[in-house]
């Protein structure tokens, strides 16, 4: 908060033998002011003042004492809640007459002052006077006093007269008690700035009890940096501390006066009070000197930089203009504090200055492993100064030595305690301001220090994730001080390079990527400077680092780096060294991840080779090759090659490691992922209950292993339709995984996803929405905005909102993240042309089917081109685009085109595989569509009985193909045959997915409309407004799957006779669709064709339309358009494939 103008501590100077007088001088301004003319020579705790004996003692006294007129300054920003607590507090119990104090503390510059004295104008008309005493030093209390007992009495000073008599500053304080103990208040007495009020021993203290009258009604508010003060008090006190972000911004452009009050003017002005702490006196001197430099008020973005640059010499700044309001700058307010501290306990000033080289918040004291190290005793192997010995040379360092000193630190309000975090907090200014007093050698000094007391902290933390995320803050401060403080080449040893080393591993484990590249790039750095490049322990740190890179999605930097590593390794070692050739397996692995697929697999065709050639065929190095070179060629699509080469390597790893051996069991898990893939998701069901089964028994339920293990097999279970089964394990995933690796950890995150797609495909749209969002929050903040996983969320995400109805924002989002994937990847990464697809896909929910369609095509070129012919994702294309051609009305290419992904999907995937059923219920529908009905009732038969054979009855498949052929032997004219099955289906979904599910509205919407073939109008029409009323609730008003549901009550009222009604809702839906799909989608043109045959009904019968002509002639010529499609939309049996987090790892060296 901004800081108040303080009380001056300078007297007048008198000339000898003039006298002086006490003038009061009430009204006029707000405040009464007493102004006091002459001056007083101190000689110890005396005043000389003379006393005119004879004056009567004033029974009364009003208005406002002080030493000089205060108020708050001009530019002050109210702080409403600090001033409500002070304001409550002593209106607390106001039967209670006594003296009732109060103390408002905080750090120096948080603006208590200010604060006080805007308390002091609000509320002056409550009490009879006000009495404003400087306690900031005992000279000045000890004036005020004595200049207060002479304003009480009436008394003035008279040099050279006979009556006068020397009164000390006892008898003044003796007097002003007396006075007030005579007298009624209400009355508020103010103590400013009593900060020494601790040490006895110090020059500056002063005993603040002694100078406090005991008075009926008199309110007494003290303002000290001291929080002990707190405790002469009953009530509880105010802290003041940092300013709310608004406040401190509101002060800054009082001060700065920018004539910019852009939005971005505003997030800049939020940036720098951030910066600054929102600390009240830090933000006006800022403010004050931005607004005395007219190249910075002009481009106010050039502050924050000049500021880092310069903040020491800028933070001791004190402005002319502000010298009547502040007596210190920023820093000489602490400088102050600090030196009490450290006249109280050299130890406590030097642990606060360690402190600073670790993170200012959250200070736990189990960060000192105070029992790591007993008696003083060093560790082993510690190559970085103790800070046990920086802090106390002499005596051991325990708890009660650590508290001690947080204790004094507390006093002078330097650190804060934090209850919600069981922790102390520096003020981040302070923070600073304690690193930057120190020299160059000073600042390396402690930032060593410090570092050992972090790799002390590591070697002690417990393995709960929580315990170790809350060490990161201060890791990564104690890096960032011994970096910028240690030069590479000169200062920092080998050892603290190597625990540095260590110190990235932890911070690695925890998935922290943006940390660990820190904290690697430096590695790698320092051990070129002292080791030279060619160095094994220089290039381990290269690997390191690409590896890193690699799991933030910087692919192209770490190629490049692996290629050095290999380079160099190739150099020093030979091509054929088993570390040459570990160079080569990760650099494969990173052009898998690209997406380079043949220089992948064509590497680790060399590897496997040279590694059998060294290590012969059996060796274990020799079978990890072997099963990354078979995931890589399944990647590639070549499921068939993959798997016997994946069950040569289980049949190896059995022989050589065991069946229980964590190889083998690894092993089991990448067959049978690539079982799942080939559609036998039964048999891999099996397999990975065995994996989980070996992983619980030889790891334990919660090791992460074990929860891989739980992951995969949930994911074949929703294959498998078993989305409840799904959701619990998947649950108990997430849920495990926050325990043992924390909330941030990439792995939860992932688990987090995978269950929200399978919320989504349950229906529980919203719920999936919020999750989905969270995922993509955290993994903006940890990962960054352009890691994969981040636009992979961003995908997730927008498939949702997409499913929601929001088309718009769906469409949006999909463009962003493909724009991104060109930049990241480049054109034809196989994530790139995953995104375009998926944007094609909202295109056509959007009714732009031309531009899908030149997409779609893009994505069969490219696949074809890169993936080959016969890959699954070039097949995949093949029936995208099939779909959309066919929702075009260009039904013989569509169709062709669906019998050649049919054709083919039997050749490669087999009769039976899920892909190859759903391309014949595909093929099927534009059967139906083309009008050959009879062959298309018998396609969906055969896919009905091989979903019921292979998946089962209830399977969500099944289900879906049981209501597709439904449809068809309706459309045959089969009405009876039909509605049973629909009733079937409705059922089935009511028990399995429950009333609300968006599928089961599906098929109370088909079974309505069937029961409207049929005539039975009355039910179809109550069954439809119940499936308009919970779309409405469940998905909104403008959803496209509610307005449908309107479409469809609108048309059964038609045929009810209710004409009026059934054209007031043709009309809404018309409307709806043009605003939200446009005026030439699909969906509008069906909506102005179904408003003209009701147009034409009221004709016909000779009703009277309330609509005015133009609209009736229009509509009745649009429904004339040959072209327009009349039948009501299918579902097209285009599957948004889910692609499944299979959390197999491959062996990286």
């Amino acid at each position: 908060m901004e800081l108040l103008s303080q009380p001056r501590h300078l007297l007048a100077q008198r000339e000898s033998g003039r006298s002086s007088e006490a003038q009061i001088r009430q009204g006029g301004s707000r405040y009464g002011t007493t102004h006091v003319t002459g001056g007083s020579v101190f000689q110890g705790n005396f005043v000389g003042l003379t006393v005119n004996a004879s004056a009567a003692t004033r029974p009364d006294f009003a208005g406002h004492f002080a030493h000089a007129a205060l108020e708050p300054v001009k530019a002050f920003v109210p702080r409403s809640s600090l001033h409500d607590q002070i304001h409550a507090q002593l209106a607390r119990d106001a039967a209670d007459s006594s003296t009732r104090m109060l103390v408002v503390w905080g750090l120096g510059g948080a603006g208590k002052t200010q604060l006080v004295l805007d308390y002091v104008q609000q509320h002056r008309d409550e009490y009879k006077a006000t009495f404003w005493i400087e306690a900031g030093r005992k000279e000045s209390l000890e004036r005020d006093f004595v200049r207060l007992y002479q304003t009480l009495f009436g008394l003035h000073a008279s040099a050279g007269a006979e009556t006068a008599t020397t009164v000390s500053v006892e008898d003044a304080v003796a007097g002003v008690k007396s006075w007030f103990a005579g007298q009624c208040g209400p009355w508020l007495m103010v103590f400013d700035g009593a900060d020494t009020i601790e040490d006895e021993t110090a020059d500056s203290y002063i005993n603040i009890r002694h100078f406090i009258p005991s008075a009926t009604s008199l309110n007494v508010i003290v303002t000290s940096r001291s929080s002990t003060a707190e405790g002469m008090t009953r009530l509880e006190g105010v802290q003041v501390g940092e300013m709310e972000a608004g406040q401190a911004a509101e002060l800054f452009q009082r001060y700065a006066k920018l004539s910019c009050k852009s939005p971005g003017t505003q997030d800049e002005v939020l940036s720098i009070v951030k910066e600054l702490g929102c600390l009240a006196l830090a933000v006006t001197l800022a403010a004050t000197y931005v607004g005395s430099t007219p190249r910075l008020q002009g481009n106010i973005k050039a502050y924050l930089p000049e500021y880092r640059q310069r903040r020491r010499e800028l933070l001791r700044r004190k402005p002319v203009s502000l010298v009547h309001q502040y007596s210190e700058s920023v820093l000489t307010t602490w400088e102050t504090s600090y030196a009490a501290v450290a006249s109280q306990s050299t130890e406590a000033s030097v642990l606060m200055t360690m402190l600073s080289f670790l993170s200012f918040d959250d200070i736990y004291l189990d960060l000192f492993c105070i029992d790591a190290v007993q008696d003083g005793v060093e560790q082993a192997g510690k190559s970085s100064l103790s800070w046990r010995r920086l802090v106390s040379a002499q005596q051991p360092v325990d708890v009660y030595k650590i508290e001690e000193c947080f204790a004094v630190l507390q006093k002078y309000s330097l650190v804060q305690w934090k209850a919600e975090q069981q922790g102390y907090a520096m003020h981040k200014l302070v923070h600073a301001w304690g690193h930057d007093r120190l020299t160059a050698e000073e600042q390396s000094t402690y930032s060593q220090a410090a570092f050992g007391l972090v790799v002390e902290a590591i070697e002690g933390c417990s393995q709960a994730p929580d315990d170790k995320l809350r060490l990161v803050p201060h890791v990564m401060g104690s890096f960032a001080a011994l970096s910028g403080a240690t030069d590479t080449e000169n200062e920092i040893s080998e050892d603290v390079i190597d625990e540095m080393e260590g110190v990235g591993g932890f911070v690695r484990d925890l998935g922290r990527w943006l940390e660990t590249r820190a904290i690697e790039e430096y590695v790698w750095q320092a051990r070129q400077a002292l080791l030279g490049k060619y160095h094994p322990k220089t290039i381990g740190a290269i690997s390191n680092l690409a590896s890193t890179l690699r799991q933030q999605g910087h692919l192209g930097d770490a190629v490049e780096m692996q290629k050095v590593v290999l380079k160099n390794q190739k150099q020093t070692l030979g091509k054929d060294h088993p570390d040459t050739i570990s160079a080569m397996v990760n650099l494969a692995n990173t052009f898998g991840a690209q997406g380079l697929l043949d220089d992948a697999a064509a590497m680790q065709k060399k590897v496997l080779e040279k590694r059998k050639l060294i290590f012969g065929d059996n060796h274990p190095k020799t079978i990890s090759a072997m099963s990354n070179l078979a995931n890589t060629i399944g990647e590639q699509g070549q499921l068939g090659d993959a798997m016997p080469l994946q069950m040569q390597v289980l049949e190896k790893d059995e022989l050589v490691l065991g069946k229980d051996h964590p190889d083998t069991i690894m092993a089991l898990s990448n067959l049978a992922i690539t079982i799942a893939q080939r559609g036998q998701l039964g048999v891999a069901a099996r397999m990975q209950k065995e994996v989980l089964e070996k992983r619980e028994l030889i790891f334990g339920k919660d090791h992460p292993e074990t929860i891989i293990s739980l992951s995969n097999l949930a994911n074949t279970l929703a294959m498998q339709g078993y989305h409840h089964h799904t959701i619990v394990i998947e649950k108990e995933v997430l849920q495990k995984m926050e325990r043992i690796l924390g909330e941030s950890h990439p792995d939860t995150m992932s688990a987090m996803s995978n269950l929200a797609i399978t919320l989504k495909e349950q229906g529980h749209l919203e719920e999936a929405a919020l999750m989905q969002k969270e995922v993509l929050e955290k993994r903006r903040r940890i990962l960054g905005e352009e890691h994969p996983d981040t636009i992979t969320a961003m995908n997730n995400l927008a498939s949702t909102l997409g499913d929601q109805g929001q088309l718009d924002k769906a469409a949006s989002m999909k463009k962003e993240m493909l724009g991104k994937m060109r930049r990241i990847f480049g054109e034809e990464h196989p994530s790139t042309i995953t995104a375009m697809s998926n944007l094609a896909i909202t295109l056509v929910q959007q009714g732009q089917l031309d531009e899908a369609a030149a997409i779609e095509k893009e994505v069969l070129e490219k696949r074809r081109r890169i993936l080959g012919e016969e890959h699954p994702d070039t097949i995949s294309a093949m029936n995208n685009l099939a779909i959309t051609l066919g929702e075009q009305g260009q039904l013989d290419e569509a169709a062709a085109m669906k019998k050649e992904v049919l054709e083919k999907m039997r050749r490669i995937l087999g009769e039976e595989h899920p892909s190859t059923i759903t391309a014949m219920n595909n093929l099927a529908k534009t059967l139906r569509e083309q009008g050959q009905l009879d062959e298309a009732a018998a396609m969906r038969k055969e896919v009905l009985e091989k979903r019921r054979r292979i998946l089962g009855e209830e399977h969500p498949d099944t289900i879906s193909a049981m209501s597709n052929l439904a449809n068809t032997l309706g459309e045959q004219g089969q009405l009876d045959e039909a509605a049973g099955m629909m009733k079937e289906v409705l059922e089935k979904r009511r028990r399995i997915l429950g009333e609300e599910h968006p599928d089961t509205i599906s098929a109370m919407s088909n079974l309505a409309v069937t029961l409207g073939e049929q005539g039975q109008l009355n039910e179809a029409a109550g069954m439809m407004k119940e499936v308009l009323e919970k779309r409405r609730r469940i998905l909104g008003e403008e959803h496209p799957d509610t307005i449908t549901a309107m479409s469809n009550l609108a048309t059964t009222l038609g045929q009810q006779g209710q004409l009026d009604e059934a054209g007031a809702m043709k009309k809404e839906v018309l409307e709806k669709r043009r605003r939200i799909l446009g005026e030439e989608h699909p969906a509008t043109i069906r909506a102005i064709h179904n408003l003209a045959i009701t147009l034409r009904q009221q004709e016909s019968e000779g009703h009277q339309s309330s609509w005015p002509k133009t609209t009736v002639r229009t509509s009745l010529a649009l429904s004339q358009r040959s072209d327009v499609p009349l039948s009501p939309p299918y579902t097209s049996g285009r599957r948004r494939t889910k692609v499944l987090a299979w959390l197999s790892r491959k062996p990286r060296t």
